[in-house]
């Protein structure tokens, strides 16, 4: 075994962060171009993804733009790119339309979870109006697509790569907000394998893409693709529980509110919320209380006790473990270049140590041949 030469959560941040602001640099003024020709198209428009985006303010007056989801999701995208060979430009461009798409699927979700927040302000639909947001966000779609279909060779093909995982994420969409309704206990109840299957098409088809996409834009051969999706998947596997236990547990809040308030509210079936509620002990209380449908700080913090005293939390930890590490076997498995190797797997880590501040060791084997991945 050999260990990756980060141990501890502030060594991945210590190490990506030059690695975010690099890319990221790289890559901005084109994110800037492409909100460009949205506001070509239809300035309002490009107003809604630009304040997304952080790139300004309400009025359109210029800003810095966002430090953290930009970033990463850009910055994932071209490194996997490049390192399967992938050249600066079309690397760029699937950067930038992944990062668009990305943007597509935040827009929607805030409008249907009813969010009032997104990176620390008001979302879109809040400052815009829903109907206004929605158009943004399927003009941003399709600014997605143009960037890649424009591509050659095998633009094309890109594009309904990207497709496919966005069509994915709106069946991952509608299934999760079925399951809302559903009640938490008894045979009706949403069983920890539907949630896998929602996690599945919802947040791993994006992030399979998100290793992918580059992969396919540059005509790789099926077994790369396959591999880098397959990476990706385990990553979105890990991000769905991560954000269910951050959702809970961590301690920034909206207000005077956790920010698992509005999930819980909106009777939302995490991860923990599941494997609490099929235990023994504490479900008949818990179920009482999410019942009611949490909505104060006390009633959350409560829940979130009895989820935790439950086993809900432990059993979401080992989910991240379990599936972050699978993320690392694979991709040390895959071959890429070596010189973007340790910069993928440095912002991949950033994904396994989100909100945390426990210590992280992370151990993969070194291959002598490449381990087997499934379709």
């Amino acid at each position: 075994m050999t260990q990756l030469l980060l141990s501890s959560v502030h060594e991945v941040r210590r190490a990506a962060r030059p690695i975010l602001d690099r890319t990221r640099q790289e890559l901005a003024p084109a994110l800037s171009e492409a909100v460009r020709e949205l506001d070509g198209r239809e300035p309002m428009l490009g107003r809604i993804i630009g304040y997304h985006l952080g790139l300004n303010d309400a009025d359109g007056h210029p800003e810095a733009g966002d430090d953290g989801g930009i970033a990463g999701t850009m910055c994932l995208t071209a490194l996997a790119a490049r390192a399967v060979g992938t050249d600066s430009a079309l690397s760029t461009a699937c950067a930038v339309a992944m990062e668009l798409a990305k943007d597509y699927t935040q827009l929607q979700d805030d409008i249907i979870d009813d969010d009032p927040v997104r990176r620390g302000r008001a979302s879109a639909w809040q400052v815009f109006g829903v109907g206004p947001t929605i158009l943004a966000a399927d003009a941003t779609r399709a600014l997605a697509m143009d960037l890649l279909a424009a591509q050659q060779p095998h633009g094309t093909a890109a594009m309904w790569h990207l497709q496919a995982a966005l069509d994915r994420c709106t069946i991952g969409q509608a299934q999760d907000f079925a399951t809302s309704a559903r009640p938490w206990r008894g045979p009706k109840a949403v069983s920890l394998e539907e949630y896998r299957v929602i996690a599945g098409n919802k947040t791993s088809a994006i992030l399979s893409c998100v290793l992918s996409l580059g992969a396919v834009a540059n005509g790789c051969d099926a077994d790369t693709v396959n591999r880098l999706r397959q990476a990706g998947r385990h990553l979105g596997m890990a991000w769905q529980p991560l954000d269910d236990i951050l959702d809970l547990w961590c301690e920034q809040t909206e207000g005077d509110l956790p920010q698992g308030c509005n999930d819980l509210a909106q009777g939302k079936k995490t991860f923990p919320v599941i494997v609490a509620l099929a235990a023994a002990a504490h479900a008949e209380p818990l179920g009482a209380l999410l019942a009611a449908r949490p909505r104060t700080a006390d009633q959350v913090r409560a829940a979130a006790d009895l989820i935790a005293a439950a086993g809900g939390r432990a059993a979401a930890e080992a989910e991240v473990r379990d599936h972050f590490q699978a993320a690392m076997t694979v991709l040390a498995g895959t071959s890429l270049e070596e010189s973007t190797r340790a910069d993928l797997i440095t912002l991949a880590c950033m994904i396994g140590i989100r909100g945390s501040n426990q210590t992280l060791t992370i151990a993969f084997p070194t291959p002598t041949r490449s381990p087997e991945v499934a379709p």
